[in-house]
């Protein structure tokens, strides 16, 4: 049995296993695209040229407020999330790559780190920027050759950072 879910610019189709993850994830998207377009905010042809930003972090609160300043204050990028890395990857096995990637490194089920070897293995064109509130991960950040944003830094520097990616 498929879950198949139409839109006029998207579709999806999901196993009985992905159902809750990711078809939850995609429906929200799409409400989300829906909600901007019809408010105005984006237009159908704004949309094709947004960049596409994948937010890993478990704090709700940290993830959904990156989403924001992403979306409203910075604008220009289309953005998507997981809570942690073993969802990460089976959301990238489903939508393919994304343009930039914004992990956490301390995360339930599986680490950021582990998360960005995986994903260099199988998307070594995506760019990459870990993020944490231990600075102490900038070296392992270096070693695996991606940008580091740590936390206390504050708002202004993550947006430089992001828009030099």
């Amino acid at each position: 049995m498929l879950l198949i879910i139409l839109g006029r610019e998207n579709s999806l189709v999901c196993s009985p296993s992905q159902w809750g993850l990711v078809c939850a994830v995609r429906v929200g998207e799409i409400l989300k695209e829906a909600w901007f377009m019809s408010h105005g905010q984006i237009s159908p042809k704004e949309k094709a040229h947004l960049t596409r930003v994948f937010i890993v972090e478990d704090d709700e609160g940290t993830r959904k407020l990156f989403q924001e300043i992403l979306m409203v204050h910075v604008g220009g990028f289309k953005v998507y999330t997981a809570c942690n890395g073993k969802d990460a990857l089976e959301i990238l096995e489903i939508f393919g790559s994304f343009d930039i990637i914004l992990t956490d490194v301390e995360m339930p089920k599986m680490n950021g780190i582990e998360l960005i070897r995986r994903i260099q293995r199988k998307w070594s064109n995506v760019r990459i920027i870990m993020m944490s509130s231990n600075e102490h991960f900038a070296r392992d950040a270096a070693e695996l050759g991606v940008l580091f944003y740590w936390k206390g830094a504050g708002l202004e520097q993550f947006i430089k950072l992001l828009q030099g990616v």
